[in-house]
């Protein structure tokens, strides 16, 4: 290791906290998106394809009308010194090369007298006959006209957006190549990301001149928002410390250490909240003025905080914090070049738009903590989101570090400006005991303690996260927890399910009763065995990995059981624990009852056998996992029209027992199965197998089965539903696959994005596969990615 734990408690001794005021994400998007489009307009603005954007704007000439018209009021002296009152006004504007070369859209302006310029204006109340008089007073109120101009047009696209079909920001990025992604990478039009610089001095107005420098900055940034104003002078964003902890700018620096974007803390009063607001500056060809735009650097993905100290050779130890502020606060106050805190900037949860490469053979400390409004449980839930990216798209290693903030009753908000946030912190600063500072480095730990931290939350009242002063960062891990499905309680996925029925259906003699002997075999030897045999090698047939008993009811293989389960069964079953396996896989020949199951009267007669076997056979106790109905024919003994009715009744009996059900049933000569759809309706999956017509009466270790699966009533991708061969190997006594070249970690693939399409996260995805994390997401960096 190549920082001690002592040394770790030496560094975290003088942990430096954040505030607690909640972070905006989704505004912040926004804004970003909003950006984006002001910027994609800017640079195409004197392309073929703009008056097509702008298409229900009037034209004049070579002027566009304004949405609305901008006026000031005036007031001028004629030749008696009698004040006149006048308005002057514009109603049109002009895009393309103005005669100031830093400009590329305007008010719309004309030449007059004597070659004198003024704004394309009308004049009211002004009783002047002096024409030319008239215009140069216009004219000395023209500066004052166009601070009035930008200040109601602040950007092209607050002209853009009224005059446009495309009336969202997503629609007007799209329009001009760009994605409608705030955090998607934006290639605009002669416009290029330029090194960040301008001017220190902030100038104070009379009411400002008793303002903090850091509420003069706060005053500053918002009109930076969504873009710098054409009349707005260069900016510098300064990473200045306050109050020896608090900092409002945060610039990312690439591998030389310029800084290529700013990331600006605005806190919003109103909703008593902050964003973090990435700050970006470009600049024209052939023009010496460059301009902020709030979109990130516009890389294929976002880079990491502190890259230049990252790259650096003497790095070795990386803590990876889940804010910007918490890394910045923390590197100041880390004296060692060895140790450097990083952190990203990216929309909420998407940990797929962040250059996570730099941190690849470095010791990696991912900290746990709680800021920015949200609970110490909140913020493991986040990291475990997190760490879940992280272990199934890169190959890093890492530990935890836990450390939680106590805020206290100092955590309600109620500021009016920056000034009143750094009071607050400097009168009741948050405490922190160093001591209590944990690693956690072994998987099984580290699931535990995210675990206690979802117990945690859920003894909140129910929905909980709908109060209104919930931070809107804790909300959306709340509701993504709360949403995720219940994990599908499978027997044996794919095939059974806890509480549901499977039919596996076949013509005569292709073997549906052997490959349902094997399945009953492979369930019962689950928890009797460290390493189980694969019922099917490179099919993902698991079983979870607990002790389950099976009650197989044999209606069809009279006399034929006992060499049915030599040869299909005790392939799978545990030698070690045979006795054991064999004990809790009751196989009954029930072949001689001459009577109808299905009937009302006779339902009890199965549920007495269910009972029976829990209390008498294999484990006591232990209630039956698995029923196996070994064919539907037998069980019912006739077709009827009324069987299917009663049929399901029975089914739906056993079902409320918990019980996953497999029943196999006979198909017709055209392979379809025998009898009325109708008892289709409580089954979950069906399973066709069916061999070549040709060549059915050879042996299942020499001609293949092909399997299907129909009508699955849960989430299955089409490329899983596609027929496969199987063949017994009767060396072995196991099934296999006829394709050697079949990929099981393509399939494993296949699956995961199936269920992650319907919003099972990866723990779910491992209960319902009965594997470990480890085997998860070893299957998943050896997958070829399928799109």
């Amino acid at each position: 290791m190549a920082i001690t734990f002592d040394e770790l408690k030496e560094l975290f001794a003088n942990f430096q906290w954040i505030d607690d005021i909640p972070e905006d994400q989704a505004k912040r998007d926004a804004i970003c998106l909003e950006a984006k489009a002001a910027l994609l307009i800017e640079a195409n603005c004197t392309s073929e394809r703009f008056p097509a954007f702008i298409r229900l704007a009037k034209k004049i000439g070579d002027k566009y009308k304004l949405p609305e018209r901008v006026s000031i009021h005036c007031q001028e002296t004629d030749h008696n010194y009698t004040p006149i009152d006048f308005d002057i006004s514009c109603d049109s504007f002009t895009v393309g090369k103005l005669r100031d070369y830093n400009k590329y859209w305007d008010m719309a302006t004309c030449t007059g007298q004597n070659g004198l310029e003024y704004y394309d204006c009308s004049t009211y109340g002004v009783c002047w006959n002096d024409d030319t008089c008239r215009k140069k007073a216009i004219f000395r109120y023209s500066d004052e006209l166009q601070n009035a101009f930008y200040a109601k047009y602040p950007s092209l696209y607050s002209i853009c957006k009224e005059l446009t079909p495309y009336k969202s920001v997503a629609q007007m990025c799209r329009f001009w190549g760009g994605t409608s992604d705030a955090f998607g990478k934006v290639k605009p039009r002669n416009m290029y990301p330029d090194y960040i610089w301008g001017n220190n001095a902030l100038q104070k107005n009379t009411e400002q001149e008793h303002w903090a420098d850091a509420r003069l900055e706060q005053y500053a940034f918002q009109f930076l928002i969504p873009c710098q104003t054409p009349l707005q002078s260069d900016f510098a964003l300064n990473n200045r410390c306050y109050e020896n902890w608090y900092y409002q700018v945060f610039p990312f620096r690439n591998q030389y250490g310029e800084t290529i974007m700013n990331v600006v803390k605005i806190y919003d009063s109103e909703t008593q909240s902050k964003i973090l607001l990435p700050m970006t500056t470009w600049i024209r060809n052939n023009s010496a003025k460059s301009q902020i735009f709030c979109v990130p650097y516009p890389a294929d993905k976002t880079p990491l905080y502190n890259l230049d100290k990252l790259l650096a050779p003497e790095c070795e130890t990386v803590i990876l914090c889940d804010s910007i502020e918490l890394a910045e606060a923390n590197q100041n106050k880390n004296d060692s070049n060895k140790v450097v805190f990083t952190s990203f900037i990216c929309s909420a949860g998407r940990y797929d738009q962040v250059d996570w490469s730099p941190l690849l053979d470095k010791e990696l400390f991912i900290l746990v903590s709680n800021h920015s409004g949200i609970s110490f449980e909140a913020a493991a839930l986040k990291t475990q989101e997190l760490t879940e990216y992280l272990d199934e798209n890169t190959d890093l290693e890492y530990k935890l570090l836990v450390l939680e903030v106590i805020y206290g009753k100092y955590r309600t908000r109620g500021f009016d400006n920056v000034e009143d946030i750094l009071k607050m912190y400097q009168e009741n600063p948050p405490q922190v005991n160093s001591s209590e500072l944990l690693i956690l480095e072994y998987e099984n730990e580290i699931d535990e303690f995210f675990q206690s931290a979802e117990k945690e939350l859920n003894r909140l009242p129910d929905k909980w996260w709908l109060k209104p002063d919930v931070p809107p960062e804790e909300k959306r891990i709340a509701e993504e927890k709360n949403s995720k499905p219940t994990p599908i309680d499978y027997i044996m996925h794919p095939l059974l399910i806890r509480g549901n029925a499977t039919l596996l259906y076949a013509k005569k003699s292709v073997g549906k009763s052997s490959l349902a002997y094997s399945i009953a075999a492979r369930v019962a030897a689950a928890g009797f065995s460290e390493n189980p045999v694969p019922l099917l090698k490179g099919k993902w047939w698991n079983v979870p990995k607990q002790v389950h008993k099976v009650l197989y009811l044999d209606f069809e293989n009279m006399g034929a059981m006992e060499s049915k389960k030599q040869t299909f069964q005790s392939g799978y079953i545990p030698e070690a624990r045979a006795d054991e396996c064999r004990a809790n896989l009751i196989m009954k020949d029930v072949a001689d009852y001459a009577i109808d199951f299905s009937l009302p009267e006779n339902h009890q007669k199965i549920l007495d056998m269910i009972e029976d076997a829990k209390k008498n056979d294999g484990i006591p106790g232990k209630a039956v996992d698995l029923l196996v109905i070994d064919t539907y024919t037998g069980l019912v003994r006739t077709e009827t029209p009324a069987t299917p009715a009663n049929f399901k009744d029975l089914i739906d009996k056993i079902r409320r027992m918990g019980i996953a059900v497999l029943i196999t049933h006979h198909a017709n000569s055209d392979n379809e199965i025998r009898g009325l759809q109708s008892k289709l309706d409580k089954i979950a999956l069906t399973i066709n197998i069916s061999r070549n017509e040709e060549e059915v009466d050879g042996n299942l270790d020499e001609q293949p089965c092909f399997v299907k699966y129909e009508l699955p009533r849960y989430p299955m991708r089409s490329e899983l539903k596609k027929p496969f061969e199987i063949i017994f190997d009767s060396e072995r006594k196991q099934w296999k696959l006829k394709n050697k070249e079949h990929n099981e970690d393509s399939e494993f693939y296949l699956i995961v994005e199936g269920y992650k399409k319907h919003g099972f996260d990866r723990d779910a995805i491992c209960q319902m596969l009965g594997i470990h994390k480890s085997s998860y997401h070893e299957h998943l960096k050896k997958a070829p990615k399928q799109k």
